[in-house]
Order: structure tokens, then C-alpha cells, then sequence
């Protein structure tokens, strides 16, 4: 039998693990942080301001693609950066 905590636990992983993600608009006269994952078969690139989510890309990597990490990561940043374009063309800072 668990004990209460672990009931708890499991029942707050399952609402954040339900609930949709939130993207937030971005301020563009504040800084903006690019955090990247890979791993063998994707990469992900994460556009963060002031700790909320602004844009997240995931791309699948097909077998065939044998990369370095250096490759995969500048495969994130690179697949990242055509969506940060899409916010910032028309814009003047």
C-alpha cells in the first residue's frame, strides 16, 4: 500500500503530464535564451524568455543521418532559427 506522498506525487506528474504546453508571446526589448537536445534519433530546440516557452521545434533524424553531436545540436539551432526569423522579419529594435 503507498503512502500518501507518493500518491500525491504520482497525481501531480499526471496533471503536468496532461495538461497542453503553454507558448507565450515574446517581449522583444527583453533577452531570449535557444536550449537545444539531441539524441540518436531527433533533435529539439527550445526558445525560452523569462523561464516561459516561446517556440519549440522537434525534428526527427532518420537512421541514414549518422551525425556528430556538433552536427546534430547546429541541426537544433539551425532548424530553431527558421522559426525565430518568422517572429523577428518586419520587426525593428
Amino acid at each position: 500500500m503507498w503512502d500518501y506522498e507518493p500518491i500525491k506525487t504520482f497525481y501531480l506528474l499526471k496533471e503536468l503530464m496532461t495538461k497542453p504546453l503553454i507558448l507565450y508571446l515574446p517581449d522583444l526589448n527583453k533577452l531570449f535564451i535557444i536550449e537545444t537536445n539531441v539524441s540518436m534519433v531527433g533533435v529539439g530546440a527550445v526558445l525560452i524568455q523569462d523561464g516561459h516557452f516561446i517556440i519549440y521545434i522537434s525534428k526527427s533524424l532518420s537512421l541514414k543521418q549518422v551525425m556528430s553531436i556538433y552536427e546534430k545540436t547546429n541541426t537544433s539551432y539551425h532548424a530553431c532559427s527558421h522559426q525565430i526569423e518568422a517572429l523577428f522579419v518586419g520587426k525593428t529594435f
